[in-house]
């Protein structure tokens, strides 16, 4: 049967309207399919909780977590992408591809992620939520600091840092430090780093990538750093909370949480640390035993929050009065506030 052409402009218009309401509507539902809010059961008690990345079983990363413009950022190594989830709502803002980012921090105008074994540095746009460039490394890369206007990279052994100069996405310098270093904070002009292998904690001057020893601390492994009300503070496996003169690197004052400190983080107004479990803690592994709050001013104990299951410390992180604890095993993201 012949069809008359008129009726033929009818139906081709149609079908061309019907195919863009299709496209429309596949928009909207993969808009609407990012930004659900999806929450769980919270694994700390009084938090609550929104459903993140997860299923991560062969690394078990240490800083897959960081807060900047207005949203939390989690690595998802085994997604292969960089998850942005608002403070607010919990609503998945964005899911940005970035293969095997493990580790994520932010500057002031990007967030950045470091594939470990590709050596690859992500520059994320915070407007588009996109890769909006790469540095390449060479070698194990699982810790990146964005510390005092620089980009900076920890091999996975040795004692060499890489300062990433962030406008020309290339290494403008290399510093001589202990071995392994696993955290740094700026400090004034200069940073202060902690090298977990061999205990040494540094000073770092970023305008000479010149680095002078101030001491070695105590504790099995310190790893981890903060400043807080003129104090330096250092955790880690297999060590207590330590007070630090952050001049001298003298050891003033040890703190008993536990075990050892998994990380640590600062609010408004105290000092969060992540202890471990006995066990998990001879093994490594960033499994809680209690979340527990410290007095910067005083060093003084104050209130813990017990998990209510098995929770992986796999990044932790703050603003404001909120500590965020991200778990990229279980695949959970809790948020505590006050």
């Amino acid at each position: 049967m012949r069809v008359p052409l008129a009726a033929l402009l009818v139906l081709l218009l149609f079908a061309a309207c019907g195919g863009e309401d299709g496209a429309e509507v596949a928009d909207t539902e993969a808009a609407e399919s990012t930004s659900r809010v999806e929450t769980v059961a919270a694994p700390l008690e009084g938090a609550d909780a929104f459903a993140a990345c997860g299923g991560e079983t062969e690394f078990i990363p240490q800083y897959a977590a960081t807060t900047a413009f207005d949203s939390v950022w989690i690595a998802c190594r085994t997604d292969g992408e960089v998850l942005r989830i608002d403070s607010e709502s919990g609503a998945v803002l964005a899911r940005v591809p970035a293969e095997g980012a493990v580790t994520v921090t932010a500057d002031d105008s990007s967030v950045w992620a470091v594939w470990r074994e590709g050596g690859t540095v992500y520059r994320i746009d915070p407007e588009t939520n996109e890769v909006a460039g790469e540095v390449a490394l060479s070698g194990d890369v699982p810790y990146i600091w964005s510390r005092g206007g620089f980009l900076w990279a920890a091999p996975g052994g040795g004692t060499e840092i890489l300062r990433i100069d962030p406008e020309t996405m290339e290494v403008a310098g290399r510093v001589q430090v202990g071995d392994g270093t696993s955290d740094m904070v700026e400090d004034g002009d200069s940073l202060l780093v902690i090298c977990h292998r061999d205990h040494t904690l540094w000073r770092v001057d970023p305008a000479a990538d010149t680095a002078a020893k101030l001491s070695q601390l105590p504790g099995d492994t310190p790893e981890r750093l903060v400043l807080a009300e003129g104090s330096l503070w250092v955790t880690g496996r297999g060590t207590d909370l330590l007070r630090v003169d952050p001049a001298t690197g003298e050891t003033q004052e040890t703190i008993e949480i536990g075990t050892g400190g998994i990380d640590l983080v600062t609010t408004d107004d105290a000092l969060w640390v992540a202890v471990a479990e006995a066990a998990a803690d001879r093994q490594g592994l960033p499994v809680l035993e209690t979340l527990v709050s410290v007095d910067p001013a005083t060093g003084e104990l104050g209130p813990a929050v017990a998990p209510t299951g098995t929770v992986n410390v796999t990044g932790l992180a703050s603003e404001g009065g909120t500590v965020w604890v991200a778990d990229v095993v279980a695949g959970t993201l809790s948020r505590l506030t006050g």
